[in-house]
């Protein structure tokens, strides 16, 4: 009965979709499934006998789990680094348990793998932020709009009055072109804080290459 619940045990073991790992409670590990060796890298002969900080699993979380697991038998969901060893680094999620076999005590530990599931939280949070600061660009570029359009506004009807040649219609004629720059500059930035679908139409690609020049010229080293 013994050796046939082992059997079913290994098969178990073997089997399971998840990389699992024993060990004993001294942190020795003392059996892997090949799913493990998947994860790590390394091979199942490579891996008995180590403990897991030699093996890459990241030693400033390993006291707390160790805690954990002592009072109260059981730890679930505990997040932590690994190394493969390849060099990457990986992000896992520890579930594990103390079990009794032949009347010694093991740690039975199965890991599951998150690192693509925080890669993806990770840019989902840097989209959210990009896209309040979209919105919040949007309000702004309002803001200006409004603000240019009185300049724009002033300035043109100051230029009805102004005699041609003079030096204030000459300042006027700045003005009102500084003014349509920066309308032209608010409408781009418009274009990309808006969220919606853009008209398709034929283009002139050196016009776009004049605008993206004209954007980012603020931003690039001289």
């Amino acid at each position: 009965a013994l050796r046939s619940s082992e059997i079913k045990f290994r098969q178990l073991f073997s089997l399971m979709p998840e990389p699992i790992t024993l060990a004993d409670l001294t942190g020795r590990i003392f059996d892997v499934n090949e799913k493990f060796c998947e994860l790590s890298g390394y091979t199942r002969h490579e891996i008995i006998g180590k403990t897991p900080l030699e093996i890459g699993f990241d030693p400033d979380r390993r006291q707390e789990f160790i805690n954990t697991l002592t009072k109260s038998g059981e730890v679930n969901g505990f997040e932590a680094g690994l190394t493969a060893r390849d060099g990457s680094k990986l992000t896992i999620l520890l579930f594990a348990r103390l079990i009794e076999i032949r009347d010694d005590f093991f740690t039975l530990t199965v890991l599951h793998d998150v690192t693509d599931q925080r890669r993806l939280e990770a840019r989902l949070a840097e989209a959210e932020k990009m896209e309040a600061i979209g919105t919040l660009t949007g309000g702004i570029a309002h803001d200006f709009n409004n603000i240019l359009s009185a300049i724009l506004g002033y300035a043109e009807l100051s230029l009805l009055k102004a005699d041609p040649g003079s030096k204030i219609y000459n300042h006027l004629n700045s003005i009102l072109k500084a003014t349509n720059r920066a309308r032209d500059l608010i409408q781009r930035i418009l274009a990309v804080s808006r969220h919606v679908e853009q008209a398709k139409k034929p283009i002139r690609v050196e016009s776009i290459v004049d605008d993206v020049v004209s954007l980012m010229r603020a931003s690039l080293p001289s």
